[in-house]
C-alpha cells in the first residue's frame, strides 16, 4: 500500500471522527477550569470585603515573613495557618462548570457588587486576581457507604472582576472567605505541651494555692499529695486554652480596679511562666475579661466558659 492510499484513508478517518463529534453534540469545553492562576509565594496583600465585616475593608498584609490583618484602626498579627489555607484554596481553584453567562443571574448567585464576598489579591502593586465569591450550596447527603459516613461537600460560586461568567467550583471558599476579620486572628490563650507543665498556682475565689510535680507525684506547697488522675485532667485543660469573643475596646486602666483571678503555669520549656488573668466586670452579659501573657488580645466569657475550666479549688484535685 503506497503513501497516497494511506493518506486518503487517514483523511477519511478524520472526516468520520469529525462528523461523529458534530452529530453527537460533543464539543470542546468553552472555558479553562484553571480560572485563577497565581503563585502563592508572590502574594503580599489581600483585600477582603464581606458581610461579616459589613463590607468594611480588611487587609491581610505580608510584613517580612509574617502576616498582619487590619480593619479600621486595628492591626494585629494574623494566624499563619489561616493565611496559608486561604492561599492554598486560591491556588487550587478549578471550575467544574459555568453556572451562568448572564449578568441577569449575578443576583441569584450573590456575585454582584456588594452582595457576597470580594477578594483582591496583589503582588506588590500588581493586582493578580479580583474575585467575587458568592453563594454557598451545601451538598451533604447523609448516607452510609461501606459502613462509613460520606464526607460533606459543597459548591461555591465565583465571578472574576470585569467578567460576566459565573463559575461553580467544589469546596468551601465562600464559607472560608465569609467568616470575617476575627477568623484570621489568633485565639490561642495558652498552647503548651502538657507533659512539660511542672507546676501551677491558682489565685481565685475558690482559694489560693500552688502545686508542683516532684518526680511523678503532684503535691501542694505544704506537701499534700494530689490525685494523679484529677491533676492530669486539670493540666490537660490548662495546656490548651482558646478564647472566644474578642474585645478590642478594653480600658486597661480600668482592669486594675476590677476583681481579678489568675492562674500561673510553670513549664520545663519556657523560662517565664504563662499567666492567665480573669477580670470580672459586674452587670455584663459576659462579665469576664480574659487575658494571657501569651497573647495581646482580650476575650469575653460567661460563667460557663473559660473560668469554669481554669479555676479549680485545691480540694477538687485531692484524692
Amino acid at each position: 500500500m503506497n503513501n497516497k492510499i494511506l493518506g486518503i484513508i487517514l483523511l477519511l478517518l478524520l472526516g468520520i471522527y469529525g462528523a461523529t463529534q458534530m452529530f453527537s453534540g460533543k464539543t470542546e469545553s468553552s472555558y479553562k477550569s484553571e480560572i485563577v492562576e497565581l503563585d502563592p509565594s508572590t502574594v503580599t496583600l489581600m483585600k477582603i470585603y464581606n458581610k461579616a465585616d459589613n463590607m468594611e475593608e480588611v487587609l491581610l498584609k505580608k510584613e517580612g515573613e509574617n502576616w498582619t490583618i487590619s480593619k479600621g484602626g486595628l492591626t494585629v498579627a494574623a494566624r499563619e495557618d489561616a493565611v496559608t489555607s486561604m492561599l492554598s484554596m486560591l491556588e487550587l481553584i478549578k471550575a467544574k462548570r459555568i453556572a451562568s453567562k448572564s449578568k441577569d443571574k449575578w443576583k441569584d448567585f450573590e456575585v454582584e457588587e456588594g452582595a457576597g464576598n470580594r477578594l483582591m489579591v496583589y503582588a506588590g502593586d500588581k493586582l493578580l486576581t479580583d474575585l467575587y465569591v458568592g453563594r454557598f450550596q451545601f451538598n451533604q447527603q447523609a448516607q452510609q457507604m461501606q459502613g462509613m459516613q460520606q464526607a460533606p461537600s459543597g459548591t461555591s460560586y465565583l465571578r472574576l472582576g470585569g467578567a460576566d461568567n459565573v463559575y461553580a467550583l467544589d469546596g468551601f471558599l465562600s464559607m472560608s472567605l465569609g467568616q470575617g476579620f476575627n477568623s484570621f486572628r489568633n485565639k490561642s490563650l495558652v498552647k503548651l505541651d502538657k507533659a512539660q507543665i511542672s507546676g501551677f498556682s491558682v489565685n481565685s475565689e475558690k482559694g489560693n494555692y500552688s502545686c508542683s510535680k516532684v518526680g511523678n507525684i503532684w503535691q501542694t506547697e505544704d506537701g499534700a499529695k494530689l490525685d494523679s488522675a484529677k491533676v492530669a485532667n486539670y493540666v490537660n485543660a490548662l495546656a490548651t486554652v482558646n478564647g472566644g469573643d474578642f474585645i478590642d475596646d478594653v480600658n486597661k486602666a480600668e482592669l486594675t480596679s476590677l476583681p481579678t483571678q489568675s492562674v500561673t503555669i510553670q513549664t520545663n520549656e519556657k523560662p517565664n511562666p504563662v499567666v492567665l488573668n480573669c477580670y470580672f466586670k459586674e452587670g455584663e452579659p459576659k462579665p469576664y475579661i480574659i487575658h494571657s501573657s501569651e497573647n495581646d488580645a482580650y476575650f469575653l466569657s460567661d460563667d460557663n466558659g473559660i473560668p469554669t475550666r481554669i479555676f479549680k479549688a485545691v480540694d477538687e484535685l485531692k484524692e
